[in-house]
This record gives structure tokens, C-alpha cells and sequence, in this order.
């Protein structure tokens, strides 16, 4: 019977702690549930770069953590990071719809703070 490998290990606690299933992980990622579970148990021991990339920006961690080589979690650049690199397909007119939603927010947490002085 196969063992779970780092990476498995790994995926599985990022999983975890971020709240989410396997089936709710692998939508994110755009996989199977079937990849997660063979990854998680070491049925399948390693992850090709796509699907690491993948899976790294739907847990919002780094790869390096998926890997092993880093103990800590967050992705490079935090969760903004994650976010942009999602948008690195987008059309520009989604780029454009998304860099407006965020100044929107932007405002909107402005004034909070400003009420909250």
C-alpha cells in the first residue's frame, strides 16, 4: 500500500486548515477529486508543475511549501499575490471589471477606517 509522500502530507494539512474538501478542493483547482485523494494517500507520489501551480493558488500557498522546501505556508505575496496570478489568463476587459471592484473596496474600507477614527 502506498504512503502519503511530503507532498501528499502537505496538500492534506493545507487542505485541512484552509476548511475545504477534497471535491471543494479539487473545483478550485480545476482537478479531479480522485487527483487529491491519490495525491493525499501517495497513490500518485508527485504533482506535475501545472497542477502544482494549481493547487498552490487555490489553497493560496507556495509551491515550495507543497514541496516541502519551506515550512511556511503563505503564498509569495500573500493572497493579493494569489489573486493576480488567477488573473493571468483574463481577458483585459475582466482585468479591467476586477481592477475597478478593487478600488471600490479599496474606498469602502477608506471610509470604515475613517468612521471608525
Amino acid at each position: 500500500m502506498p504512503e502519503p509522500t511530503v507532498f501528499g502530507t502537505r496538500l492534506k494539512h493545507a487542505r485541512e486548515t484552509r476548511g475545504l474538501t477534497q471535491l471543494e478542493l479539487a473545483e478550485r483547482a480545476k482537478l479531479t477529486p480522485i487527483h487529491i485523494s491519490h495525491f493525499e494517500t501517495g497513490v500518485k507520489p508527485s504533482a506535475s508543475a501545472v497542477t502544482l501551480v494549481k493547487l498552490a493558488n487555490a489553497l493560496s500557498v507556495s509551491v515550495d511549501y507543497l514541496l516541502g522546501r519551506t515550512n511556511e505556508m503563505e503564498a509569495v505575496g500573500g493572497p493579493a499575490a494569489v489573486l493576480l496570478r488567477n488573473l493571468g489568463e483574463a481577458s483585459a476587459e475582466t482585468i479591467d471589471k476586477m481592477a475597478a471592484l478593487a478600488k471600490t473596496f479599496a474606498e469602502m474600507d477608506q471610509q470604515k477606517r475613517k468612521q471608525g477614527d
